[in-house]
């Protein structure tokens, strides 16, 4: 037998072996290690105390079939021109990429009249000086109980489709609402996120790329547990604080829009009417916010350990929940929160929270995005070319 034909099969035979031999899901998109866990979905709304007690409270996702469509923009909104009619002339944060991307800020109707066209896409914030928050809706397991004043931002996400995120997760809670198109969320139970391989530079999130999942540089992932929910127009979906998540939009127009808000340690319903049949559809979110030191306190809240309703000095130091402190403001900060001295952190402590004149507490206060519109101008530059054109 020929020699060479001899050395090419064992090549090939080699070659399957290894490739037979890689552990599963390696080099395939995060969650295809293993099936996901079951994730509740359902067909009509919770009430706030249920939404509460049931999910927020326990930390667990859900799907809520249906509940944007009775939102007065759910029609409205998938029609480019009544955006670009109302809002065009919003100075638009863009990201350019649907992936790694970067940032240039270019009029809303200019991104509107192009994304089709380019890799470009909007996820931003809402800010309460832009009128588009007038348009927008809590659902109805959010219209009473407060939630409105516990708002930290509203994340408005457009693109033509194909978009794929990092590996990251929130601080705060997550009510996502699609209007338009569908999305994939793969998303891990937040008691999972310390095991996770992190990034150097950006605390929120992680080392892994979520497309390509390298087994071999990151065998812890070979053992995460991952819910899967796939929502489409009308659905919103409930995402817990601090649960990594991975989103990878449908291939034809996505629109939808990200309420973050800081849960409550208990729910007051002194706003919610007393008969469940007279519960409104939904509540308009408006211009409000949470304040400072409520947002402050939450960032806290989330450390907390359930079984003791403390944060140990050892949660506190090895927090992605903070932002990017030096070592010496991070310790500065445990001593003033820790007033009885017993190496960590009560809720008492953090309620107890109420003066943030002090510079220590800057890093903490959220930085929000500044409202722009475009002046008016002429359509076309000296050499007569549509300025509305990329």
């Amino acid at each position: 037998m020929n020699i060479e034909f001899i050395t090419l099969v064992w090549f090939v035979s080699v070659l399957c072996i290894a490739e037979c031999d890689d552990p599963k899901g390696h080099l395939q998109p995060l969650g295809s290690h293993m099936p996901p866990i079951k994730i509740d979905v359902l067909d009509t709304p919770p009430t706030p105390q249920e939404f509460f007690e049931k999910y927020i409270k326990v930390n667990k996702p859900v799907v809520i079939k249906g509940a944007a469509k009775v939102f007065s923009n759910f029609k409205t909104w998938q029609d480019d021109e009544y955006l670009k009619k109302k809002y065009g002339k919003w100075l638009a944060p863009v990201e350019v990429g649907k992936y790694e991307k970067k940032i240039v800020l270019i009029p809303f109707k200019v991104f509107l009249r192009n994304y089709n066209k380019h890799p470009i896409c909007i996820s931003r914030d809402i800010v309460p000086l832009n009128p588009m928050r007038d348009e927008l809706s809590l659902m109805q397991s959010m219209s009473c109980g407060g939630y409105r004043e516990r708002i930290v931002r509203v994340m408005f996400l457009l693109s033509s489709g194909s978009c794929q995120s990092e590996l990251r997760w929130n601080n705060e809670e997550n009510m996502h609402c699609m209007l338009d198109g569908t999305k994939n969320w793969t998303i891990i139970h937040r008691n999972d996120r310390h095991i996770l391989p992190s990034h150097s530079q950006m605390p929120m999130y992680s080392a892994v790329d979520p497309r390509s999942v390298d087994m071999y540089k990151h065998p812890v992932m070979q053992d995460i547990h991952w819910y899967q929910a796939f929502v489409e127009a009308g659905d919103c979906l409930f995402v817990p604080n601090n649960s990594p998540y991975y989103v990878k939009s449908g291939d034809s127009r996505n629109l939808g829009f990200s309420v973050w808000f800081a849960a409550p340690r208990s729910l007051s319903l002194k706003d919610c009417p007393e008969k469940e049949a007279d519960m409104p559809n939904s509540a308009p979110i408006g211009r409000s916010m949470i304040s400072e030191v409520e947002f402050v306190k939450s960032i806290f809240y989330t450390m907390i350990d359930d079984r003791t309703d403390k944060v140990s000095s050892y949660d506190y130091h090895s927090s992605s929940n903070i932002p990017l402190m030096d070592i010496e403001s991070r310790l500065l900060l445990f001593d003033i929160l820790d007033s009885n001295d017993d190496d960590s952190i009560s809720a008492d402590e953090i309620e107890s929270i109420s003066d943030l004149s002090d510079p220590i507490w800057k890093d903490l206060i959220y930085d929000q995005d500044e409202y722009e519109e475009l002046e008016d101008e002429k359509k076309t530059d000296e050499t007569g070319k549509d300025k509305t054109e990329l």
